[in-house]
């Protein structure tokens, strides 16, 4: 992500950064708080390779406080799924229960501070 409040430079950044292999520009702004929303809009693809999407949206919820039923009727996915993706969020963060998960998925910018 490329952030500058001049036009030219953010244009020239942009060239310079896709110039390089292995490297994309996954968006651009002009401030902070642009910034913010497009980090949390793209984190998910950029930062997180280890947790399916299905398994963010569960994480996303357990994180808010929502229990295992609450989670399944809101994404409609029987408790046994739901579980199971607990399991692996808890392993694929090196975790044991859903604190340490939230802290540690806030912490990678997975999700938002429930705070």
């Amino acid at each position: 992500m490329v952030v500058d409040d001049h036009q030219i430079v953010r244009l020239g950044l942009v060239a310079l950064i896709s110039g390089k292999a292995g490297l994309h520009v996954v968006a651009e702004t002009r401030n902070g708080q642009e910034a913010i929303a497009l980090f949390h809009e793209h984190a998910e693809r950029v930062f997180n390779p280890l947790l399916t999407v299905r398994e963010l949206d569960v994480m996303r919820l357990a994180s808010r406080g929502a229990r295992n039923k609450e989670i399944g009727s809101a994404l409609a996915m029987a408790l046994g799924t739901v579980k199971t993706h607990m399991i692996n969020i808890f392993e694929k963060l090196g975790v044991n229960d859903r604190r340490s998960a939230t802290a540690k998925a806030v912490k990678r910018g997975l999700v938002r501070s429930p705070f």
